[in-house]
């Protein structure tokens, strides 16, 4: 009796946990099929759990968004992500959402390794950050774009100078720069 009003107390705790947080709770097995997914993934992106469940993640992203995590897959892979030693993984991609808006998602994720150190599943946690994203873009934008004229500034100049320079290397072409300062005009 006791044993099991502890169950039922864990069992309520769990869902509280997992079921009222506003970041996506999920897990997926090693073929990367979602084996689990909190409550709001529908609230934030529009889809019932059986539309999700048992369909693979990648059904939750825009096509840029798979390619970022086929990368982070690949990257993980190459630094044996497969170990007993593997930590979390983090990273930003672009979800697709049930009424066609994409959304961006930081996506902290870990394998689940069985007792010989073989991947058996993942799970993470998804946090919207859309917010964030559009204003470190605006900040982006500010920051190497005149306000007035809407015109490179010299801040991206010399961020993209020297990339050009080394292209030019490499490539054994040449370039040339003008560069006009109106300071004071």
């Amino acid at each position: 009796e006791e044993r099991t009003q502890a169950l039922h107390r864990s069992e309520a705790l769990y869902r509280l946990l997992t079921e009222d947080t506003l970041d996506v709770l999920w897990k997926a097995d090693r073929e990367l099929r979602v084996t689990y997914i909190s409550p709001a993934d529908e609230r934030l992106r529009g889809f019932k759990p059986d539309e999700v469940i048992g369909h693979s993640v990648f059904e939750m992203f825009t096509p840029e968004g798979r390619a970022t995590v086929r990368d982070v897959i690949a990257k993980a892979a190459e630094a044996g992500a497969g170990t007993a030693s593997a930590g979390f993984v983090t990273f930003e991609v672009q979800h697709r959402c049930a009424d066609g808006r994409v959304l961006w998602g930081e996506v902290l994720t870990r394998p689940e390794l069985d007792a010989a150190g073989k991947i058996v599943g993942y799970h993470g946690i998804t946090r919207e950050i859309t917010e964030r994203k559009r204003l470190q873009d605006q900040v982006r934008h500010l920051a190497f774009i005149d306000s007035l004229t809407g015109l490179p500034n010299r801040r991206l100049l010399e961020d993209r100078l020297p990339q050009a320079m080394s292209a030019s290397r490499r490539s054994g072409s040449h370039g040339a720069v003008l560069f006009i300062d109106l300071d004071n005009f």
